[in-house]
């Protein structure tokens, strides 16, 4: 019994040894293949401190997508470090700046770059680059109509087209035929929406304010306008208001709009500088309606620190970021929130490339080659289109022209001239303005919807 069981275990042995051996062999065979490097450049159009921020939040975002196993398991995905496009200047760039930025990054990572994060003043020169090579953009700040011109062409953050409607659904809500545009900057936002007006059957006037030293007031009183419509920066605002107090342009007769951000706690200089009192200014802006996508920031009970919402996948919070990137909020400064939106862009285009791998059957190795096809790049952005998740900055979906769906707030100013409450709001993935609390905003213009002086 012990002869035999010595045998058997002599057999076992070289059984073992020679399963051993081909598991060596094998091995030996196997080579390990490195991760595929999928790359996005990421432009900005001068080194300060909030482009900085947001391009570190994106370059974080690529660095959080690779640490999630779930979303392109098989791929390095590199998001560039901040690019600037303008050299040492904050001079527009050029297409030869771009040109050599993508030379440089395909020399060292030799591969297509079919996504590029950009700021605001390379919009024109990135359009032409595009129509050339092949890409898809995103802009990851408020940029020119001209971006959305551009070829699979994708905007983040463009409260200039979601404010507009906003104001033109609120306009046609309560019926107003007759409005006036005051401006000082954005004169593409103000042609814009007095076409988009106009179209509807209401009739605009517009007043350029900048450089301008006086309006005649007289004229706009004996028009009957009364329903004010205002673009204007934050230093002229406060001029602007005590002109409106002085001819007695106040009051339950009239409406006053303000589009983007409101500024309603204006420093002593600008109030010195306008030659009224700030009682006087906070009495003309009492009832005024801002009309934001900011509300965190100037509607009571907004979310100032941003620790609002958290991301689906990490559970991150835009504060979760930032203190991922080594930045902290400077004591009496407001976070740069924006730089959200190029956080969640670059998990929207990773989201987009996993769908388009899945869907097109591409694994890892044939991804580049795969992206420098026309009809690939426009399967991933169709894909693109289609992403639905939360990110830092909210629910993030887009439209069908490339645009990100947010919401525009409507709030009311309080007669402290300080406090903002929420009245309303449009989505835009909906296009919906949604019903309004009417007591609340009318309540200094006698408690009913302002006319526009109009039989």
């Amino acid at each position: 019994m012990n002869k035999e069981l010595r045998k058997y275990k002599r057999e076992m042995s070289d059984e073992f040894s020679s399963l051993r051996k081909e598991v060596r062999e094998l091995m030996g065979k196997v080579v390990l293949k490195p991760a595929e490097k999928i790359f996005i450049g990421n432009l900005i159009h001068s080194i300060t401190a909030s482009w900085t921020t947001r391009c570190r939040f994106a370059v974080q975002a690529g660095e959080d997508v690779n640490a999630d196993p779930t979303i392109l398991p098989g791929y390095d995905f590199v998001v560039d470090g901040c690019y600037n496009t303008s050299g040492t200047t904050r001079e527009r760039s050029s297409i030869e700046d771009i040109d050599r930025f993508v030379a440089y990054n395909n020399k060292i990572e030799k591969q297509a770059i079919p996504f590029i994060l950009h700021g605001k003043s390379v919009s024109t020169d990135l359009r032409t680059f595009c129509l050339a090579k092949g890409c898809i953009t995103v802009a990851d700040w408020v940029t020119s109509f001209e971006t959305s011109e551009a070829p699979l062409a994708t905007n983040v953050l463009s409260n200039i087209f979601i404010v507009e409607r906003t104001i033109r659904m609120v306009v046609e809500r309560y019926g107003w035929k007759y409005v006036g545009l005051f401006y000082d900057d954005r004169p593409d936002v103000i042609e814009r929406l007095k076409d988009d007006l106009e179209a509807s059957g209401v009739e605009v006037d517009v007043f350029d304010r900048d450089g301008v030293a006086e309006t005649d007031w007289a004229s706009i009183k004996e028009s009957g306008l009364r329903i004010f419509i205002t673009v204007l920066s934050g230093s002229i605002q406060p001029k602007f208001l005590c002109e409106l107090y002085k001819n007695n342009i106040m009051g339950e007769k009239y409406m006053l709009i303000h589009y983007l951000r409101p500024k309603p706690n204006y420093s002593n200089g600008q109030i010195a500088s306008s030659n009224c009192t700030r009682e006087q200014i906070d009495e003309v802006m009492k009832g005024a309606m801002h009309i934001t996508m900011s509300p965190e920031f100037y509607f009571e009970g907004g979310n100032a620190d941003l620790t609002e919402p958290k991301h689906f996948r990490n559970n991150k919070t835009y504060l979760d970021v930032l203190s991922d990137i080594g930045e902290v909020i400077p004591p009496g400064k407001k976070p740069i929130e924006f730089a959200g939106a190029a956080y969640d862009a670059v998990w929207a285009f990773a989201i987009a490339l996993r769908a388009t791998f899945d869907a097109e059957g591409v694994v890892p190795g044939e991804a580049n080659t795969f992206l420098k096809t026309k009809e690939g790049i426009e399967k991933l952005f169709a894909n693109l289109m289609a992403v639905d998740f939360v990110g830092v900055t909210g629910h993030y979906t887009y439209n069908e022209t490339g645009l990100r769906n947010f919401y525009g707030y409507i709030g009311t100013l309080e007669a402290d001239g300080v406090l903002i409450e929420g009245v309303g709001k449009y989505d835009a993935k909906t296009d919906v303005l949604s019903s309004f609390n009417e007591s609340l905003i009318w309540k200094y213009k006698g408690g009913k919807p302002v006319s526009d002086g109009r039989p």
